[in-house]
């Protein structure tokens, strides 16, 4: 039996038309719903802006009628705020709006928030550093400001990714090359479009991206010889997860290859995902083993490292790392909101229902233990 007030929510920026979730993200929060209705738990889901702090209420979307054949009928409530909420709030630009910045600053005293916020990558590479046994995998990286600091960069390494510290999906991310005495720029618009333009100099780069693209904070960062496939970039996706005892586990790891034409291997930008094992066929010398055994290292070090380090208290992590032709491994980028999709065609059925199940487990974790302090919803 369902208790009559929800221990789990689940915080996004809800768009709704006729009473109903719409967008990218609503299958996604139904089927985080329909998780936790088969784990027989309470959950809910709601926008910041629906929060009364007077009252320490909020209206919510909430299970009215299960149906194992499609989306559950939902029905828009008044609840107490749970215990527990799980931030999938999945854009910057709106959890920074100042009335949810409030409202969050208030949840974040009111109750348990997990993956609260995205990183800034700058913010993750100081957070790693602080871990000696990572020193070997992290690029060498560097904020950019300036075009002295970018003129040095690009004299340590021949080729160079500009990144905006906010930025995710890909976009803004601006590649470096040298070639034949000029800087080949390459750039991912807003709109998908790839861009390329050549220069005779850093300082000549810095000013013509200066005024549109490079107005917030950028970091500089080596580039990697990855391996390819077709000329195609191909990073390692691992995806970490709290089990239902609060330990980090490894969900999922697979390869994605970037789509033609593209220098990120970003799914949602057209890139593939397929098997590790795929890696000992592109390249016939490397070993398998020993790289699995440097990913369960960072899957190791990596969680533990950044919740010390932020003080944040986390569920999941996206982790992209990129693989040389020699087998090393570094650390391209940490992602706190890894976008997970609800269903898969060529993938494992299993693992898509593992990587919902293991958050709304972990949440149920969190819930008992806010239950043991003998902390109760208002």
């Amino acid at each position: 039996m369902h208790k009559p007030y929800p221990i789990l929510g689940f915080m996004a920026h809800l768009l709704v038309r006729d009473g109903q979730l719409i967008g990218k993200q609503a299958a996604v929060l139904h089927k985080y719903l329909d998780v936790a209705w088969r784990l027989n738990t309470t959950a809910c889901v709601f926008d910041p802006i629906d929060v009364n702090m007077r009252e320490h209420r909020m209206m919510a979307y909430m299970v009215l009628a299960h149906k194992e054949d499609g989306e559950n009928e939902l029905e828009w409530v008044e609840v107490p705020v749970p215990p527990v909420i799980y931030d999938q709030i999945a854009t910057r630009r709106y959890e920074n709006e100042p009335h949810v910045v409030l409202i969050r600053e208030y949840l974040r005293t009111h109750a348990t928030v997990f993956n609260d916020g995205f990183f800034d990558k700058w913010q993750v590479q100081s957070w790693l550093s602080t871990e000696k046994a990572l020193a070997g995998f992290l690029p060498d990286t560097t904020l950019l400001d300036g075009s002295k600091t970018l003129t040095r960069f690009l004299y340590a390494h021949n080729t160079v990714f500009v990144k905006p510290i906010h930025g995710s999906l890909g976009i803004g991310i601006i590649k470096l090359v040298h070639e034949e005495g000029k800087i080949l720029a390459i750039l991912r618009t807003r709109t998908g479009h790839v861009k390329q333009r050549s220069f005779s100099h850093a300082r000549a780069v810095y000013q013509f991206y200066r005024k549109r693209w490079l107005r917030n904070p950028h970091v500089l960062q080596e580039g990697l010889s990855l391996l390819t496939v077709d000329d195609r970039p191909v990073d390692i996706r691992v995806l970490l997860q709290k089990d239902r005892k609060g330990r980090w586990r490894k969900t999922k790891v697979y390869l994605r290859v970037a789509a033609i034409g593209e220098f990120t291997s970003n799914l949602t930008t057209g890139g593939l995902a397929i098997p590790l094992s795929t890696l000992v066929l592109i390249e016939q010398g490397l070993s398998l083993s020993r790289l699995e055994r440097q990913i369960r290292l960072l899957a190791t070090l990596i969680p533990v490292t950044l919740e010390r380090a932020s003080g944040r208290l986390l569920g999941e992590l996206g982790i992209d790392l990129g693989v040389a032709q020699n087998g090393r491994l570094s650390i391209i980028e940490v992602n706190s909101k890894p976008w997970k999709a609800p269903e898969t065609v060529h993938g494992s059925t299993q693992l898509v229902e593992l990587s919902f199940l293991r958050p709304v487990r972990f949440a149920i974790h969190l819930a008992r233990t806010v239950d043991a302090r003998g902390e109760t919803p208002s």
